[in-house]
């Protein structure tokens, strides 16, 4: 995350994590596509960078494939990057 949003952790909501990052085993037979977890949440990083630059964040949009979705292709999804804190550190939180 700090190659694509500098020192701050970066937070995703579990939902998120589970429809556009960590899929099921049933989900990767389902949509046929054996993409790496790192390389799905590689591309959200990467596309949620420009949300970033402004303090309180943003909306984005990502290429992506939704488990939960009948495409077995890459998609546009609005995703939403919400500053957070975490203690007494910033932190950025995506959610759907």
């Amino acid at each position: 995350a700090g190659k694509f949003l500098g020192a701050r952790r970066v937070f995703i909501d579990s939902r998120v994590h589970e429809r556009f990052v960590e899929w099921s085993s049933a989900a990767v037979r389902r949509h046929a596509v054996h993409r790496e977890a790192q390389h799905r949440l590689a591309s959200l990083l990467e596309a949620s960078a420009y949300a970033a630059q402004v303090n309180g964040g943003s909306s984005f949009v990502a290429r992506a494939i939704d488990t939960e979705g009948p495409e077995r292709v890459c998609t546009r999804h609005i995703f939403q990057l919400r500053n957070v804190e975490c203690g007494a550190r910033p932190a950025w939180l995506i959610t759907i």
